[in-house]
């Protein structure tokens, strides 16, 4: 059995859970150590995209890197900068070609595989068995969010991906029940499989590492949220909480990471105008070295999300041992269980009262996070990869008795 798993992502860094959902399969399934002599799990990516992937595959697992394309040759050279802007010009002479769904390129028959796993969102049509995870359907929640090209891509594309996969690949009960509901696909049909935190698989920081990163920190004390300033990570509602904290007299000190998005300007503006300069750093993307570092550093995680699957910092703030607070938003409750506190998103207030109940209670710091800790030993790595290759068995026709055990048991959340 030969899986191809398609993680062809052009930008990595820019893609947010995504990309820590593949760096988390990948991990997972390099654990592996009884697997078949037969089986392998080819990861196919970009090569113009990095080594984003390459630490984290291992022993049944291989990587497959498409090599460049003429037109990323040609950028990569002096002429780069002349040939992009002759292009854009170009592209500017004719409408922007309506979304369209996706053929196979021919990649996954080239290389051998039995079936294909698509887990960036992005599909294409194939002869092939294969698995579409579209790990979220918020476009229908939010589109407000979205810009016009890629909501009208993902509302033609999603139902039709999903439609013609042979099995859909969800991360919780909440999100299986919502692609049911709205693109009345069999429940049968699709598997709900929790990935555990990407950063189980990061390299442990150094000592000088950990002094490097402090130095860029507002304070020896401080609450984490690590995400891209996309609209629905809902970064202003959490300013707002702060500010409210503040004019009680607790100031507490928020370290983000993430890639700065077009919003950003305005919640740099909304720091500035409620006078949170001091108190509120962004760092920018990190690499994984030094997010496990700020796990390791940071006081409480907070999540104040409008809308996720599941949410890794949630996952990756247990692996580290830190309490969390959450919004009450699709299948966050389900996956915190009582490891967390929960409040509503669109409420600064309740964000404020969250975030003061942890900073100001060391013994409910101490028993959420030991609760978190175990509350994530339910979603190992192991688990999570034995559940992997029993669905890719599924789908190739060699389902081991364990195997059967593994898909009949109810889903975790």
């Amino acid at each position: 059995m030969k899986v191809m798993i398609d993680a062809r992502l052009p930008d990595p860094k820019g893609s947010g859970g995504v990309s820590q959902a593949v760096i988390s399969l990948a991990t997972a399934l390099s654990s592996l150590q009884d697997c078949r002599p037969d089986e392998e799990f080819v990861f196919v990516t970009l090569a113009s995209a990095g080594d984003w992937l390459d630490s984290h595959v291992s022993g049944p697992c291989r990587l497959h890197k498409v090599p460049l394309s003429w037109k990323n040759r040609i950028a990569r050279t002096p002429l780069g900068p002349a040939a992009r802007a002759l292009l854009r010009a170009l592209r500017s002479l004719r409408p922007p070609p309506p979304p369209g769904i996706a053929v196979s390129d021919g990649m996954a028959e080239r290389l051998g595989a039995d079936l294909v796993h698509f887990p960036t969102q992005e599909g294409y049509l194939t002869d092939l068995p294969s698995i579409y995870q579209p790990h979220d359907l918020q476009h229908l929640h939010l589109p407000q969010f979205f810009p016009a090209a890629e909501l009208a891509w993902r509302t033609l594309a999603y139902p039709v991906y999903c439609a013609r996969a042979d099995l859909v690949l969800v991360e919780s009960s909440w999100t299986k029940e919502d692609v049911v509901r709205q693109y009345a696909i069999a429940p049968d049909k699709i598997a709900v499989c929790p990935f555990p935190p990407a950063t189980t698989g990061y390299r442990e920081p150094a000592a000088d590492e950990i002094a490097d990163l402090k130095r860029k920190l507002p304070a020896s004390q401080f609450i984490f949220y690590p995400a891209h300033t996309w609209p629905h990570k809902n970064h202003l509602k959490l300013i707002e909480g702060l500010a409210l904290l503040k004019a009680s007299g607790i100031e507490v000190p928020l370290v983000c990471t993430g890639r700065a998005t077009p919003l950003f300007a305005e919640i740099q503006a909304t720091v500035e105008r409620l006078g949170l300069s001091g108190q509120v750093r962004f760092l920018g993307y990190l690499s994984e070295t030094e997010i496990k570092a700020l796990y390791r550093l940071c006081t409480a995680v907070v999540v104040p999300t409008r809308f996720e699957s599941v949410s890794f910092p949630i996952w990756e703030a247990f692996e580290a041992g830190k309490p969390v607070a959450c919004s009450t938003v699709t299948s966050l409750p389900m996956q915190v269980g009582d490891a967390g506190l929960l409040f509503d998103p669109e409420d600064p207030a309740a964000i404020a009262e969250a975030i003061k109940a942890l900073w100001l209670d060391p013994a409910l710091r101490d028993r959420l996070g030991t609760l978190g800790t175990q509350r994530l030993l339910q979603f190992s790595l192991e688990g999570m990869a034995m559940h992997m290759r029993a669905i890719y068995r599924s789908l190739a026709g060699s389902l081991s008795a364990r195997d059967q055990e593994i898909l009949a048991a109810a889903p975790l959340i």
